[in-house]
């Protein structure tokens, strides 16, 4: 019997091994999601420490404010990269897989030097609206000016990261790709927060928080700019730049409508109306809540990672194919995802303890992100990408922008009444029926089914 057993894990294993080995679809998912699956562990491990350290040491009010500006980050950022991140994916994804280096080369040169122009003008206008309204801005969140203006000097560095790793996610490098956003910027962060408060002995507030993460930001951008310069195709160097700036800019705008509702409903702006709305401490507890996801996030994110280059290849070249990717996909995103959520449900208050102890208050929150994230990284993001990739991505932003705006009514309803966990829940709502908006079109229009099992 127990030879048996053996010889049933010892094929079990061979099975993992030569699935991982094929060049079909399936085989080139998991091995992609396998590389993205210990690159996003690692870092969600790192961030997950180093978040509890930051809130510990920043106390309740602090953690809070910063959260707040960290929140406000990451929606201008979406103006100041302009979209061109998810754009870099489909269209180096698409012109080198047809080897058009020339309009590869000039769509990079463009790109870059619009982000660089776009972020440095929201920052510079940004720290002047601060300043105006310093005053007003100190009334309920006191430490909150001082980081926002920290935080006007990180958008510059943060959006041209994102536009570095959109580039070599494009080349399918995907470790390159993530390693310096996932792993090392939080781990440089967390070395800088504790080497300035256990060693030189700095009080840790808000402000400098910011600071130690724009450190921690600039480098990840030197190490992704090196990476991504020499992944490029030596065919690439020897190209004379060629542009399509017309179809650049038509694609961008419905992708920036798109990453608009995204953001509407994404957790850092449910932080920001929790802070607005009720407190800086209720604000800090969502957040915590918020961050026990990642895990559940980057898991399914890890494969819908690898995918989203291989939808814009399989569109150009051999469309037939798109209904293979989404059977891999939906598999394993499903076994990665489930028992993570299952663990946040059962596990989520010793969890949110480390935090801190006022935060076991968060775990009806919990839950509820908990399910919303299992249905964004099961079928939602998969269904977006499958649109956004593949020529489709004015419907995408319709359905979008409209459940991202049932998001932030619903959300201003329900949190008064019912604080957090009425925000939680508005975005469940929301994530649910973009799914199934989504979903339907999809099967409607392109004849796919998804999920696919």
């Amino acid at each position: 019997m127990t030879g048996t057993r053996r010889s049933a894990v010892t094929q079990f294993i061979h099975g993992i091994r030569l699935r991982l080995s094929q060049e079909r679809t399936g085989g080139r998912v998991a091995r992609g999601s396998l590389q993205s699956i210990l690159v996003n562990g690692s870092g969600a491990a790192v961030s997950f420490l180093v978040q509890i350290m930051v809130a510990r040491l920043l106390g309740i009010e602090g953690y809070g404010t910063y959260l707040l500006a960290m929140g406000w980050l990451a929606i201008v950022q979406l103006f100041a990269k302009l979209e061109l991140d998810s754009t870099s994916v489909r269209f180096v994804g698409s012109y080198t897989a047809t080897m058009r280096w020339s309009l590869l080369r000039g769509f990079l040169r463009s790109g870059r030097n619009a982000v660089l122009i776009a972020s440095i003008s929201i920052a510079a206008l940004g720290a002047v609206g601060i300043n105006l309204f310093s005053d007003a801005i100190s009334t309920k969140h006191p430490g909150l000016p001082g980081a926002l203006l920290v935080a006007c000097l990180q958008l510059p560095v943060v959006t041209l990261l994102l536009l570095e790793g959109a580039v070599l996610q494009g080349l399918q490098r995907y470790v390159e790709a993530q390693l310096p956003m996932n792993l090392f910027r939080p781990l440089v962060f967390g070395l800088l927060i504790g080497v300035a408060t256990y060693v030189v002995g700095m009080t840790a507030t808000a402000p400098r928080t910011v600071g130690a993460n724009l450190l921690g930001t600039l480098v990840a951008l030197t190490i992704a700019t090196t990476w991504r310069r020499r992944a490029m195709p030596s065919e690439l160097l020897a190209a004379t730049p060629s542009h399509d700036r017309q179809l650049w800019v038509r694609t961008a705008y419905p992708l920036f409508a798109v990453s608009l509702g995204q953001v509407i409903m994404s957790q850092q702006t449910d932080v920001i109306v929790v802070g607005l709305m009720l407190t800086t401490s209720d604000a800090a507890i969502y957040g915590a809540a918020s961050q026990l996801t990642m895990p559940l996030v980057l898991a399914a994110s890890s494969v819908t990672y690898v995918a989203q280059p291989m939808i814009a290849d399989m569109y150009a070249r051999d469309p037939q194919r798109l209904q293979g990717l989404i059977r891999a996909v939906t598999w394993l995103a499903t076994i990665l995802a489930v028992p993570i959520a299952i663990a946040l449900i059962t596990i989520g208050p010793y969890l949110l303890s480390l935090y801190g102890p006022a935060y076991k208050d968060g775990h009806s929150v919990l839950i509820i992100l908990t399910a919303a994230q299992f249905v964004i990284g099961v079928v939602g993001s998969l269904a977006g990408f499958l649109m956004t990739m593949t020529a489709h991505e004015r419907e995408a932003a319709q359905v979008i922008l409209s459940t991202a705006i049932l998001n932030i009514v619903l959300a201003l309803v329900l949190t008064p009444k019912f604080g957090p966990v009425g925000t939680a829940f508005a975005t469940l709502t929301a994530a649910v029926a973009r799914t199934l908006a989504l979903r339907f079109f999809i099967k409607r229009e392109m004849g796919l089914s998804l999920p696919a099992f």
